[in-house]
């Protein structure tokens, strides 16, 4: 890891400027007016001419311990810290995108759903509707006076009720046989995985 060192001169009038660089057998670096300690590596600076000020350094926070492993003794501490785990980032990728194309299956399947209910709906909306004109047809009398003899009238009625009964019936056919491919598809999304 690259020492980190902050140098701030700050030109105050008084003071004098640090001459040595005195590096510690642990790594820590100082600046000082008066020669280093025996055990610490020296390094004369060398100022430009004229230069005066004083130099303020953070140093390099400690290297943290080493970790433990785990038959020492201060194992608890080491399992409480989280294991290092390579390929948790491809995991949790592939979490989020099985996540998505759940949501996006979901919402599909609750369209299909509808589209099944709306089927269904309108599927039954006309069997109300044939089944009020079917018995609408049969209560109805030739009225009296009529010019048409009761079985002309009677085709006539069937007719007039009659296209309209058959008109639904085969409406109500093809959204049958529509529901039977929704309910396919709905049957294909719910299996896919």
């Amino acid at each position: 890891m690259r020492r980190s060192l902050v140098l701030l001169a700050a030109c105050l009038p008084g003071l004098a400027a640090a001459q040595f660089k005195c590096v510690s057998p642990a790594g820590a670096v100082s600046f000082q007016q008066t020669p280093c300690a025996g055990t610490q590596k020296q390094e004369p600076l060398r100022l430009p001419p004229g230069a005066t000020g004083a130099v303020v350094v953070v140093p390099k926070p400690a290297p943290s311990a080493p970790i433990a492993s785990a038959s020492s003794a201060s194992a608890p501490a080491a399992a409480a810290s989280a294991p290092f785990e390579p390929n948790a980032d491809k995991r949790l990728l592939a979490k989020i995108e099985k996540d998505k194309r759940d949501q996006a299956r979901a919402k599909r399947i609750a369209e299909i759903e509808g589209t099944a209910r709306g089927i269904d709906m309108d599927i039954s909306r006309r069997n109300v509707e044939i089944e009020a004109l079917t018995r609408a047809a049969g209560a109805e009398r030739r009225p009296i006076g009529s010019t048409l003899s009761e079985s002309d009238w009677a085709a006539q009625n069937s007719r007039n009720y009659g296209s309209r009964i058959n008109s639904l019936q085969a409406a109500n056919d093809s959204d049958l046989k529509r529901l039977e491919l929704v309910k396919r598809e709905l049957e294909a999304a719910r299996q896919a995985p």
